[in-house]
């Protein structure tokens, strides 16, 4: 039995220029983003028949690996040389489409577990490569490369992008350790309640790039202001810049939001916010907002007697690992 671990993700600032329309054109491609301390497992091991189990929220079992309809699974058993006798489980600390990088978790430890079974140990380059080949050039899917790379990873970093192979590169923006966790404990995550397909949103903003590559450079910049900001401790501006983020990131695909998340942002600011962001794609999931300390109280109150969940979170920095490993 094989058992890998790998993080969710938050993507602060710089969302668009990950997608390979926008960088492939552009110089100036990058995102910060973190891994939390919210996991995606898959368990991997032998069958005693031929067949394929699969356990995720159903369960198939087929006798050809083409039969199988999990298309992120099929392509990754193919991708490792794997056709038969095998059992793939995968479990979740939070719903899929839910903003936090949960396919792309998928992808990196159903990757990471499958090519430990065949005895290959991955860098995290090459993990996080692979992943992308897999989600954007043999399933195809409309997205962008940074959620692939920032869970391979982990961490808090600057991931830029640009044309030449393996078309990122991993920076420590070298915040000090204490400003870090102030940020940690000043950022608040609430579940909206609702999940959602990506596709659609990441099809029109995938569209739009070529024509709204101004708006994404504006997106960039606000990445290289924060990280500014927090190397000399304005903490506060961090939210301040959040705010306009999300609001150049509305303009940039307007699907990203609806009268509800709307509502909520709003409600968040009115109740002691100084910004914030629907995370991932947007249309649901999880709500990000930069409280200081002696606003959460407040926030927190309010956000109960709406029934919002709160998700408490730390930063984490170890990106996708093989946990258990018994062959």
């Amino acid at each position: 039995m094989i058992i890998s671990k790998t993080p969710y993700r938050i993507s602060f600032f710089g969302g668009g220029s990950d997608f390979p329309e926008y960088f492939m054109e552009n110089t100036h491609a990058h995102v910060l983003s973190t891994t939390i301390d919210k996991y995606l497992y898959v368990v991997v091991k032998e069958r005693f028949d031929d067949k394929i189990r699969l356990n995720y929220s159903t369960t198939e079992t087929v006798d050809n690996l083409l039969d199988l309809n999990h298309e992120l699974a099929r392509w990754a058993l193919k991708f490792s040389q794997i056709f038969s006798g095998i059992e793939i489980s995968t479990m979740g600390d939070i719903p899929e489409g839910s903003g936090l990088g949960s396919s792309s978790a998928v992808t990196v430890g159903l990757l990471n577990a499958l090519q430990t079974k065949i005895g290959i140990a991955l860098d995290k380059e090459k993990l996080a490569s692979y992943a992308i080949h897999i989600e954007n050039n043999l399933l195809r899917k409309p997205m962008g490369i940074q959620d692939q790379v920032a869970v391979a990873y982990g961490g808090f970093n600057e991931i830029g992008f640009h044309r030449y192979s393996p078309n990122f590169t991993v920076f420590d923006p070298e915040i000090p350790k204490d400003t870090l966790t102030k940020l940690n404990n000043n950022l608040l995550l609430f579940y909206t309640g609702n999940t959602r397909f990506t596709s659609d949103i990441l099809r029109e903003q995938k569209m739009n790039t070529a024509s709204q590559s101004i708006l994404i450079s504006e997106l960039v910049s606000l990445c290289k202001d924060a990280i500014s900001s927090l190397k000399i401790g304005k903490l506060n501006n961090f939210g301040n810049l959040l705010h306009k983020s999300w609001e150049l990131k509305k303009k940039l695909n307007p699907k990203t939001t609806n009268p509800n998340i709307d509502d909520l942002y709003n409600y968040g600011l009115t109740n002691g916010a100084l910004g914030g962001k629907i995370l991932g794609a947007g249309g649901g999931g999880y709500m990000l907002f930069y409280v200081p300390q002696e606003k959460q109280a407040e926030l927190k109150h309010a956000m109960n007697i709406k029934k919002i969940l709160e998700l408490p979170f730390r930063f984490e920095k170890n990106g996708s690992k093989i946990i258990f490993n018994n062959e």
